[in-house]
């Protein structure tokens, strides 16, 4: 379990099998993410966003990083909307300096 410097815990391991079947999708709007070099990738389901923020962030620290992996937390465990974890998502993003576009 890592600990945030919040003092909030995120607990990822087994987040696929526990929460997640492979009939559920929490989808909206795709978000465009460029990578440098590397083309783009588009985000468009918690799922999506949490294995994103999980295996992509730039840096696994910091406000932004917090703010983004505890939306997509909360939204596997629908505590907040596919909605609310993109719009956090965008903001956190693009606080962190990555290029997003909608």
């Amino acid at each position: 379990m890592e600990s945030g410097t919040n003092g909030s815990n995120f607990n990822l391991i087994g987040w696929r099998s526990s929460n997640v079947t492979s009939s559920i999708k929490r989808v909206f709007r795709p978000l465009r993410f460029d990578r440098e070099g590397n083309g783009c990738i588009f985000i468009g389901s918690v799922e999506d966003a949490i294995e994103f923020v999980a295996d992509s962030w730039p840096v696994r620290a910091g406000e932004a990083y917090e703010n983004a992996l505890q939306a997509c937390i909360d939204g596997i465990n629908d505590r907040i909307s596919p909605n609310a974890v993109r719009q956090i998502l965008y903001s956190s993003a693009t606080a962190a300096g990555l290029h997003v576009s909608e």
